[in-house]
């Protein structure tokens, strides 16, 4: 809409690399130590503390606030039973008029997204403060403070008993707290990257940060999926519904992403003696295959030898 767009022409004897080789050989590169590979951990044990939770916020209000779902055990009905009630009410709801439970997970997935809506803006305005908080106190002590105030808003859906509309406000307060830590984690790892990778590598990089991100993900969803095969999603348990044992162990996974914090660093990228011999004996190369039209190829393995020989410091 507001720059024309312009096809890409590739050069004659122009190289294109394999991404799945430059994508492995970032990945060998960061499991060699440096602040990359530490802020990758840390971003994927956020991700596994966070990401079961934002696909069963709004659920979460409907079961948890409004009963929607939910009924207390009843050891006189065995599954059988449970099943073929189930299959009638199903078949029946899409003949009849909304019903009262249809009623409570409407109203509970619409002040669970309420809820969600307040989460975003608590984001977005930290994230205009976020960067002078870290340079004042340090990324390490703002990511961990973040982090715990995840891990106690975790632990507080867990251990509150919710009965009515009432407490929605509870709902509301824990949420927005979990704004600044959606804030930090999804901004302070790239941010170390940025910092310890050269510009032209920050693409990959960024590539490589988003496995760690999948990483935690599947993990959070594996982890609440082995859950909710012990505790029945349409049962109370202990006068709590399904999802706030999911939260349980939630909290207990931020709680390590809060201690992992620690070991973060901000760091840059130094070049070992052994990359000026190769910078030198590359720049030759150069020189001498200009005539050939393989400057790419050549510029592409002085990359990957570099990247070979990366020193971090703090």
């Amino acid at each position: 809409l507001f720059a024309p767009e312009q096809q890409y022409i590739r050069r004659p004897g122009e190289h294109i690399q394999n991404p799945f080789r430059s994508t492995f050989r970032t990945l060998r590169v960061m499991f060699r130590g440096g602040p990359v590979i530490r802020a990758a951990i840390v971003f994927a044990m956020s991700w596994w503390a966070y990401f079961s939770f934002n696909t069963t916020a709004t659920l979460f209000v409907a079961q948890g606030i409004y009963h929607w779902g939910v009924k207390v055990p009843d050891a006189q009905t065995n599954k059988m039973q449970q099943f073929v009630s189930q299959f009638i009410s199903l078949s029946l709801s899409f003949n009849e008029e909304p019903t009262e439970e249809d009623l409570k997970k409407k109203e509970g997935i619409k002040y669970g997204s309420f809820a969600m809506m307040v989460m975003s803006l608590i984001t977005s305005l930290f994230s205009l403060v976020s960067s002078p908080i870290q340079q004042k106190i340090g990324v390490r002590i703002t990511y961990f403070v973040t982090q715990l105030l995840a891990t106690l808003a975790f632990f507080t859906l867990f251990i509150v008993i919710l009965h009515g509309k009432a407490q929605l406000w509870i709902i509301f307060v824990i949420y927005s707290l979990l704004g600044f830590n959606f804030c930090m984690f999804n901004s302070a790892p790239f941010a170390i990257v940025s910092e310890s990778i050269n510009q032209h590598e920050n693409g990959l990089y960024a590539g490589a940060m988003n496995i760690f991100c999948l990483v935690g993900q599947t993990l959070s969803q594996v982890m609440c999926a082995g859950i909710n095969i012990v505790v029945h999603d349409d049962k109370l348990t202990r006068n709590r519904v399904q999802l706030q044992w999911d939260y349980l162990a939630l909290s207990i996974v931020s709680f390590l992403a809060t201690l992992s914090a620690f070991i973060l660093k901000r760091g840059h990228k130094r070049q070992a003696p052994s990359d000026l011999n190769i910078q030198e004996d590359t720049h030759a190369i150069l020189q001498q295959s200009e005539m050939d039209g393989v400057q790419q190829d050549v510029e592409d393995e002085r990359k990957a030898l570099l990247a070979e020989n990366l020193v971090w410091y703090q």
